[in-house]
């Protein structure tokens, strides 16, 4: 933000997360009162941290931008934070976490990208489960079909994370139409599914309905989101690779016949152009 007088009374927000986040600030005149900035609504009511995926869904969120896929009042300005390091260049606590990301490859503090996907497998029993609604659909030989032949049948899925939502896309092998709603269902547009980004630019949530007629044999969903790349672990190169494990927790057994049970995960690593956390000396 560039420096500016302001009024009395008044208090400029302190710095606001990149997508993705919720916070309460009191904001200066011109911006969205306390609900949020830059046309992004990180305070929404419907607004959730939580990430459920369903079979079909991931979520990777990478340290890195895709470049031209962010969202801040549209897409002509890039977000970055302009605060330098006084934010935390003081603080024994966030410092160390913040300080790699004060010079990354000489560029500032800006927002970083990740992927929700979409991609069922039909062969699956349980990949109806994970629809947020379906019509005189079933599921066949690694396809779905109408259950009532002749008539119409259709299939809506819910694109919801913690991250807005910048671009988005997917292919749908044997669809008639396909539609976005932003309202939770109330009303319906019809989209190219091969790019629909403008359509769901800025939100955290949509749901695309496909319609079909004869038998669908594949679905692909993919949303290109926004987030704080600073929310992310800093990861020093070492001798032991990351790992996660699953804690045992009560809860429903899991479904028979199905890999979801489990948990997947990847780790990735990237050459840092700061020094390992135990080179680093504070001045």
């Amino acid at each position: 933000m560039r420096s500016r007088r302001r009024p009395r009374g008044w208090r400029w927000p302190s710095a606001a997360p990149i997508g993705g986040t919720r916070g309460r600030s009191t904001f200066a005149k011109g911006y969205e009162g306390t609900c949020g900035r830059g046309g992004i609504k990180f305070d929404d009511p419907t607004y959730s941290t939580d990430v459920n995926l369903g079979p079909g869904y991931s979520l990777t969120l990478a340290w890195t931008a895709v470049e031209g896929a962010h969202w801040f009042s549209g897409r002509k300005t890039v977000p970055r934070h302009t605060c330098g390091d006084k934010d935390y260049r003081n603080s024994p606590e966030i410092g160390p976490i913040l300080e790699p990301y004060a010079k990354s490859g000489g560029a500032v503090r800006s927002f970083a990208s990740g992927t929700l996907r979409f991609a069922p497998d039909f062969a699956d029993p349980g990949c109806l489960e994970a629809l947020a609604a379906r019509e005189n659909v079933r599921a066949q030989g690694g396809r779905l079909l109408p259950a009532r032949a002749g008539k119409p049948a259709s299939v809506t899925v819910l694109l919801a994370s913690p991250y807005v939502m910048s671009r988005a896309s997917g292919a749908a092998e044997g669809a008639d139409k396909a539609e976005v709603s932003v309202d939770g269902g109330k009303t319906w547009n019809a989209i190219d599914l091969g790019d629909f980004s403008e359509t769901v630019g800025g939100l955290y949530h949509a749901l695309v309905r496909i319609r079909f007629s004869r038998p669908l044999s594949a679905l692909h969903l993919e949303a290109v989101v926004q987030h704080n790349r600073c929310a992310l672990p800093y990861l020093a190169p070492g001798r032991r690779p990351p790992s996660i494990r699953r804690a045992t927790m009560p809860g429903p057994p899991p479904v028979p016949n199905s890999d979801q049970s489990g948990l997947a995960t990847r780790t990735g690593t990237a050459s840092s152009p700061t020094a390992a956390p135990s080179e680093r000396r504070r001045t």
